[in-house]
C-alpha cells in the first residue's frame, strides 16, 4: 500500500508541476470520447471525463465502439466528421486503433489514448493514458501466492487483442509462486452474461479450483453468483480488479476476497489535463502511468474514488 500511495503523490505532484492548477481553459473546445463497451468501468470513464472537460469550459460528445472493431472506425469517422478538437480513445483493437491514429494525424485531430494501445505503424497518439496492466497482473499473483500457497485458480479474462489482457496474463504469470497453478483461463469479454457462462462451463468441466480471478468486479458479481449457485461460495475466493463501489461492499460482505484499485476516474481526469497541456503547449510524456493498489477486508478506507469526486480534480491540477 505504501508503493501505492508513494506512486499516487508523486505522479498528481508530477501534474501540478508541469503547470499547476488551470482552471478553466483560455478557448473553448469540443473534445470527443470513444468508449470501448457499455459496462461500469467504461461508463464511470466517460462521466469522468465528461466531468472534467466541463470543470475546464470544453464541451464533450461521446461514442459507443461496443468492443467491435468496426464501430471503433466509424465512431472515430463520425467525430473527425465532426470537426472535434481532439479525441480521447479506449482501444478495442490494436490494429484498428493504428488505422483510427492515422485517421487522426491526416485530419490533424490529437489523439489521447485511455488504455489499451495501437499497433506498430506511422499513426500516433499524443499519448497514453493506462494503468500498468502488467502489474496489475503482478499484484493478483502475489496475493494469491501469499494467501492462497500451493491451491489451483482459474482465470476468467476481459476481452483479447487490445493487449490489456495480455498484459495482465504478463503480470500474472510472473508473480505466481508457492505451487499455485492456474488449471482454466477463458475469455468473457468484459461481460457478466459471458463470465457467469464461463464459470458454469468451468465448473460442469470438473476443473478443480479454489481461487477465481475474474478481470473486473462486473463479471466477478456474476461468477459469484455462479458460485453461489453451485454450493461454492464457500470454498473459492475470487478476485477482481476495479475498486467501485460495489466491488467495496462484495469486500465487506465478505464476498470478494480481495481487488486491485485502479480509478477510472483518476485516469480521466489525468488525460484531460494532458490535453489542456497540449493545447497550451506543455510537453506531454508519450506515456502516462496512473497507480493501483491491492485492496482487501484489511484496508478498505485506503481506496481512491472510484467516480469522479473535486479531490481527484484537485489531485491532477484541474481544480484550484
Amino acid at each position: 500500500m505504501r508503493r501505492f500511495l508513494t506512486a499516487f503523490l508523486v505522479l498528481s505532484m508530477a501534474l501540478m508541476a508541469v503547470g499547476g492548477g488551470i482552471g478553466v481553459a483560455e478557448e473553448a473546445r469540443t473534445i470527443g470520447y470513444i468508449m470501448g463497451g457499455p459496462e461500469l468501468w467504461q461508463q464511470t470513464q466517460m462521466e469522468a471525463a465528461q466531468h472534467a472537460c466541463a470543470t475546464v469550459g470544453y464541451d464533450f460528445v461521446s461514442l459507443n465502439s461496443d468492443y467491435t472493431a468496426e464501430k471503433e472506425l466509424s465512431n472515430a469517422e463520425d467525430l473527425i466528421s465532426k470537426g472535434v478538437d481532439a479525441i480521447i480513445m479506449f482501444t478495442v483493437n490494436s490494429e484498428t486503433g493504428q488505422q483510427v491514429a492515422q485517421m487522426c494525424n491526416e485530419a490533424d485531430i490529437p489523439l489521447f489514448l485511455l488504455d489499451g494501445a495501437i499497433a506498430e505503424g506511422p499513426g500516433k497518439a499524443v499519448t497514453t493514458v493506462a494503468f500498468d496492466f502488467s502489474e496489475i497482473g503482478r499484484a493478483v499473483g502475489e496475493y494469491i501466492s501469499v494467501a492462497h500457497p500451493g491451491e489451483k485458480a482459474i482465470y476468467i479474462t476481459g476481452l483479447v487483442g487490445a493487449g490489456i489482457v495480455e498484459a495482465y496474463v504478463e503480470g500474472l504469470y510472473g508473480a505466481l509462486s508457492n505451487g499455485v497453478e492456474i488449471v482454466a483461463q477463458q475469455a468473457a469479454d468484459w461481460d457478466r452474461a459471458k463470465a457467469m457462462a464461463v464459470a458454469e462451463d468451468i465448473i460442469a468441466s470438473g476443473a478443480e479450483f479454489t481461487v477465481a480471478f475474474v478481470n473486473n468486479e462486473d463479471m466477478a458479481s456474476g461468477v459469484i453468483l455462479v458460485l453461489e449457485e453451485n454450493g461454492l461460495s464457500d470454498s473459492v475466493a475470487v478476485v477482481a480488479t476495479g475498486g467501485s463501489d460495489d466491488g467495496i461492499r462484495m469486500i465487506q460482505e465478505g464476498k470478494l476476497a480481495a481487488t486491485i484499485a485502479a480509478s477510472p476516474a483518476y485516469e480521466s481526469a489525468v488525460v484531460v489535463r494532458a490535453i489542456v497541456d497540449y493545447f497550451a503547449g506543455v510537453p506531454v510524456p508519450e506515456h502516462i502511468v496512473t497507480p493501483v493498489m491491492t485492496i482487501t477486508a484489511d484496508n478498505l478506507d485506503d481506496a481512491v474514488s472510484f467516480a469522479i469526486n473535486d479531490n481527484i480534480l484537485k489531485l491532477t491540477g484541474l481544480m484550484e
